[in-house]
């Protein structure tokens, strides 16, 4: 589920667009940080709750989900400072280095550690059908992308759903860079919330699987309208309108054959639209007015969807297919839980945050990823479940600092040097710092 769960250090080199708004420590906003801290910990609360007491996922999936309000806020903090990032390393070659190294290193170590703890210790945290019918090489090699929630396959991780969201949202902001449209955010936003309203069950969840008759032909359409759009949009002439329009296209089926209803995809990227408003807003490139316009829209638009496109259905409670309720969707006190926690932040951008809660965002991308390895492996403390819940939480933070300072940070830096150097630079790059260390520790 990173920004996604990702946060994202503001050290890159600058070189077009604003400086980015908000009170800073070591190069990153304080008030991001934070943000990602509560998102990080609502999932991993959620996660561990919710294993050890029954009674919590009939209330998440009755009245508020923690989790989800987790990955909105995710979303949000990544609305608002993936597109700055694009345009602060001014190319999308440099950009797509960079966030290459951000995520996957650590991401792939999480799939393994998943596959080997399945093979070694019976873990049972990949899906349940992962390995039918001997599909768990093709079930890999597609989570392995990040695209595995729009592919229709299990999951290895099962958290990791949202970083399929994170990078079709990267692959649309590189497609609005390259066609200059990167700074129409108003009227984007505001499309993507009325046609999250609107859209509704036209299309079916999991498109080129179960779509057939009108509702294959309209998903063809879109498809189609989508390419043409990328195409004729870019001007770099045949190969990058090319391009652009295959792009473009494969993005909206992508969107299309999400396993959730249509209007629940929609209005998570058109949550992370919203965040780049309020990016645009801190650095005085959309007024207050505007901003605050979109925001409200926003709002409505979360309880207009409530009302018209979801209905009472039967749930199973704590995996008894013989015990369910009669339950609403609770995505409105989740949504407008998370657009309001971001808002309170945002307003509080310049002040500084509480230490804990930044070191929390800090390693928000580790913790999200491996605190349900360490649900599933980690043995319980006798019979005593609160003690269980402390004995996963120590482990899954511990864990997460571990794999932040040895695994995440270094690639990170890696991708950095990467995308401003080059390989041959960034060696060389790496080779002076050793020198440098050296001679600072010679008597």
């Amino acid at each position: 589920m990173s920004a996604t769960v990702t946060g994202e250090e503001a050290a890159v080199e600058v070189r077009s667009g604003p400086a980015l708004p908000g009170r800073r420590k070591a190069g990153r906003l304080q008030f991001l940080d934070a943000l990602r801290g509560i998102a990080a910990m609502a999932v991993v609360c959620q996660h561990g709750a919710e294993a050890l007491w029954p009674r919590e996922f009939r209330f998440s999936e009755m009245w508020f989900r923690p989790g989800e309000f987790g990955v909105v806020l995710f979303f949000l903090c990544s609305g608002f400072i993936i597109p700055a990032s694009v345009e602060r390393y001014s190319s999308l070659r440099r950009f797509w280095i960079g966030r290459t190294f951000r995520l996957f290193p650590l991401y792939w170590l999480a799939l393994a550690a998943v596959l080997l703890t399945h093979v070694w210790l019976g873990s049972s945290l990949a899906a349940p059908d992962y390995f039918d019918h001997g599909h768990g090489v093709l079930n890999t090699i597609a989570n392995a992308t990040m695209l595995q929630e729009f592919l229709h396959v299990p999951l290895t991780v099962g958290q990791s759903w949202s970083l399929g969201f994170e990078m079709v949202f990267y692959a649309g902001t590189s497609v609005l860079f390259a066609a200059g449209l990167h700074k129409r955010n108003v009227p984007i936003a505001v499309g993507a919330l009325v046609l999250a309203v609107v859209v509704g069950t036209a299309v079916p969840a999991v498109w080129l699987v179960n779509a057939s008759g009108h509702r294959q032909l309209l998903g063809i359409a879109g498809c189609l309208v989508a390419a043409i759009v990328g195409a004729s949009i870019v001007r770099s002439g045949v190969v990058g309108r090319l391009s652009a329009g295959v792009l473009l296209g494969v993005l909206v089926m992508l969107a299309l054959n999400g396993p959730v209803e249509l209007w629940f995809t929609v209005l998570l990227f058109a949550t992370m639209t919203v965040g780049t408003v309020l990016y645009r807003f801190t650095t005085g490139e959309v007024r207050g007015r505007t901003a605050a316009a979109v925001y409200g829209l926003a709002l409505v638009a979360i309880v207009a969807i409530y009302q018209l496109q979801t209905v009472p259905h039967l749930l199973p409670i704590g995996g008894a297919p013989d015990a369910v309720v009669t339950a609403h969707h609770p995505e409105v006190p989740t949504f407008l839980g998370a657009y309001l926690v971001f808002g309170a932040f945002l307003l509080l951008r310049n002040h500084p945050m509480p230490r804990p809660l930044v070191y929390l965002g800090t390693i928000s991308y580790s913790l999200y990823l491996v605190h349900a390895i360490v649900y599933y492996n980690v043995p319980w403390w006798g019979a005593d479940k609160p003690l269980t819940f402390a004995r996963w939480l120590v482990a899954a933070l511990v864990l997460s600092s571990l794999t932040y300072r040895f695994v995440e940070k270094p690639a990170n830096e890696l991708g950095r040097r990467l995308a401003k150097h080059g390989l041959r630079g960034a060696l060389r790059a790496r080779a002076d710092a050793g020198e440098r260390v050296q001679e600072h520790a010679a008597p």
